[in-house]
């Protein structure tokens, strides 16, 4: 089935788990992966009841995509998208589409507008959206010209009404796809399933995002690593390691999600200002946070902004933390991180 997370800036962050005890004699190591709308996703968590949630797992990640994904006509996402003047929620449905506006507005806003869900209309024009990846052999700028301007998401509006918010639209022609912050909301998601069934120490990884709680042993934080950010790097193939206690890992990067027309690679990554596919000197931005779906966007914000600005945005933002691979002048690849992050990486 196609996916909403098919668009997704990375999906090369693996997980290293070390061979270790559990936390406690009682606590059982529960592990299982899967698929969810398309890409795959892989738990973790000690759990004293030796309970296997994954059905329930599996059963929310399926109300989630009838909620957001752009690939299911019948989806609430595709409803709004649809729709000349918005759509209601109420407060007794599904929560997933609301909360990632929410977030996406939250974003959008910190971002300067650099993080911008309203680029459906570009993301399919360039060939990144649904159905066959073909590309656009003969960009044409007055094309691109006419398309920015139903980008904008500041004509989506959340109003609050007895019952619930109608999600407005003051343009029928903007559409909304959010690729880039769903895996790391679904993260998120399951991280409060668990934590309402009792459980605190865990990883969960969806799409190649990240979200973990407690410790994975009783010496160890969750180790995780950050791919090498080069075009046919195998999946296991890491740039660094990283201990992560009570955090959120998400990555973007332009290597992997591509389209060649004639020789000429385009990124997936759009650039909201100007409406063609960014290239800038930055492989990969990966957003160290509480909440995964806040990274996620943040990590998406980076790459279309490029390295200056992207550092500039996250040294005014507190709570967050990032480790940013780019290539100089000489095309050689360097590293740039937060302070923080000196004392998680393991050498």
């Amino acid at each position: 089935m196609p996916s909403i997370f098919n668009n997704c800036l990375l999906i090369g962050l693996v997980f290293l788990l070390f061979s270790c005890n559990g936390l406690e004699k009682k606590q059982q190591l529960i592990e299982f992966k899967g698929k969810t709308m398309g890409a795959g996703y892989s738990i973790s968590y000690h759990d004293s009841l030796n309970r296997n949630l994954q059905p329930q797992i599996d059963s929310l990640l399926a109300v989630f995509d009838k909620e957001i994904s752009t690939y299911r006509e019948d989806s609430r996402l595709m409803a709004f998208n649809k729709s000349d003047s918005g759509i209601f929620i109420s407060n007794s449905e599904p929560q997933h589409l609301l909360r990632n506006f929410k977030t996406s507005i939250k974003i959008f806003e910190a971002s300067s507008g650099w993080f911008n869900p309203a680029v459906m209309p570009l993301v399919n024009y360039w060939g990144f959206g649904k159905g066959d990846k073909k590309g656009v052999e003969n960009p044409d700028t007055a094309t691109i010209d006419s398309l920015l301007e139903f980008c904008d998401f500041k004509a989506v509006q959340l109003l609050e009404e007895k019952g619930g918010v109608f999600i407005r639209k003051t343009n029928p022609k903007v559409q909304i796809v959010f690729n880039a912050i769903a895996p790391g909301d679904a993260a998120d998601e399951i991280g409060r399933f668990l934590e309402k069934n009792a459980i605190r120490h865990y990883l969960i990884e969806i799409g190649g995002e990240i979200r973990c709680r407690g410790k994975q042993s009783k010496n160890y934080g969750w180790i995780v690593g950050i791919n090498t950010p080069k075009e046919g790097a195998a999946l296991n193939d890491m740039q660094v390691v990283v201990e992560l206690n009570d955090m959120s890992l998400a990555t973007s990067g332009n290597y992997r999600n591509f389209i060649e027309v004639k020789g000429k690679k385009y990124a997936h990554t759009i650039n909201p200002f100007s409406g063609f596919p960014e290239k800038n000197s930055l492989l990969s931005a990966s957003i160290f946070t509480a909440d995964c779906a806040d990274a996620d966007a943040i990590a998406t914000a980076c790459m279309a902004m490029g390295l200056e600005k992207a550092w500039t945005m996250i040294s005014k933002m507190q709570g967050v933390e990032a480790y940013f691979i780019y290539s100089d002048e000489k095309g050689e690849m360097k590293i740039r991180h937060t302070d923080k992050m000196s004392a998680w990486i393991k050498e």
